[in-house]
């Protein structure tokens, strides 16, 4: 964003055609310095200029003063941002910048798009309320005062199309306020990674006020607390999930679990699903303490699918070895050469961790799969699982 000084603009008018001045300033686009010194030189660079400054910015306690001032000195600002970081510390007293200073701020940016709220303090609803024009909505190592904020911040904006937690605690509530959201229309893209909520009252939430058609779903882990009100939502929107993303973590003491997740989820009813993600069981039994690094979830989630998927992907790690090497993958690998899964067009491969134990992970894929592989079906990376 750069200086967030009061800019001073000059007289001077330059007659070129805006087209040339636009490519000209489009060229300094990652350069904030010679951004605001073009802002400074002409009236014909500044809007451009402007464009790129302040279309994403980053505040926390000491720049959301700056930019505040600035704000209040030249108001043609704020429609310029589109992007907004917000960050607070738990460092900071109560009420903090964002409960004080945030609501000021986000009543004069009409027009930002995605939010992203972020650091280790915690958020209210009503700081943020006033930006209805938000479409996209990211919470990253963050905590929520209650449900009642956290669907609170979701229902206030009119637009949303994505919400997404990643390593999240929202704090309980008895109840939630009976209060009727802004959004009318369900996101499309609902996100839980690594992140603790009260999943059934969000559920029962999202159900009440129809917000149930998402195409994208991502929820990684689920732990058993979670897997009946994970199932009703998937009942109810068996008709519009195309993507889907899940781990599951659970302990070898609890021989139900798979049973339950098959009978639970339904994957049969997801007719329009394209894209199946499954990550690394060894790898969320390290994350939170459990013992179950079997793939037999996974197996009998594959056996119930009945959409012509068009994308199958694992996320594999050092810990899956044994897995991949023993009998859960001889399932595996039969199971997808079977012509319900004919319609695979590409089948992705994440492996990562140490070099010796992928490598074997690698080429024993590489071998089951050998007539899948040599169709070209069959991709691999090592690019991790986004979360560790």
């Amino acid at each position: 964003m750069g200086n967030l000084a009061n800019e001073a603009i000059t007289s001077t008018t330059i007659r070129l055609p805006l087209e040339l001045t636009d490519k000209v300033i489009d060229c300094l686009h990652d350069n904030p310095s010679a951004l605001r010194t073009c802002s400074l030189i002409s009236r014909a660079f500044l809007r451009r200029s402007r464009f790129h400054r302040f279309r994403s910015v980053m505040l926390n306690a000491r720049a959301s003063e700056k930019f505040e001032k600035l704000l209040n000195e030249s108001p043609g600002v704020g429609p310029y941002v589109r992007e907004l970081h917000v960050s607070v510390s738990t460092f900071e007293r109560t009420p903090t910048w964002v409960d004080s200073r945030l609501p000021h701020i986000a009543s004069k940016l009409p027009n930002v798009t995605t939010l992203h709220m972020r650091g280790n303090g915690e958020y209210r609803a009503a700081a943020v309320a006033d930006l209805t024009s938000v479409r996209e909505l990211y919470l990253t190592h963050c905590e929520m005062y209650s449900m009642n904020e956290f669907v609170s911040i979701v229902g206030s904006f009119p637009h949303l199309q994505s919400v997404c937690l990643r390593d999240v605690l929202v704090g309980r509530s008895q109840a939630l306020t009976p209060l009727a959201p802004k959004l009318k229309k369900s996101p499309k893209v609902l996100e839980f990674s690594s992140s603790r909520l009260d999943g059934p009252m969000f559920v029962d939430w999202l159900l009440a006020h129809d917000l149930w058609e998402v195409e994208s779903l991502i929820m990684v882990p689920i732990q058993r607390i979670a897997i009946e009100c994970v199932g009703r939502f998937l009942r109810v929107a068996s008709h519009s999930v195309k993507y889907m993303k899940i781990a599951m973590v659970a302990l070898k003491s609890d021989t139900t679990f798979a049973s339950e997740v098959r009978s639970n989820f339904g994957l049969s009813a997801l007719k329009n699903l394209e894209t199946l993600e499954f990550c690394s069981p060894a790898l969320y039994a390290t994350q939170y303490g459990a013992d179950d690094i079997a793939f037999h979830w996974v197996i009998q989630m594959l056996e119930d699918v009945s959409s012509p998927l068009k994308h199958l992907a694992f996320s594999l790690w050092t810990g899956d070895q044994s897995a991949v090497t023993g009998e859960d993958w001889e399932r595996i690998t039969d199971l997808l050469k079977l012509p319900k899964f004919s319609s695979l067009r590409k089948i992705t491969f994440h492996v990562w961790g140490r070099p010796g134990p992928t490598t074997i992970i690698t080429e024993t894929i590489r071998s089951k799969l050998a007539e899948l592989d040599e169709k070209g079906i069959l991709s691999f990376d090592n690019v991790p699982d986004p979360e560790y």
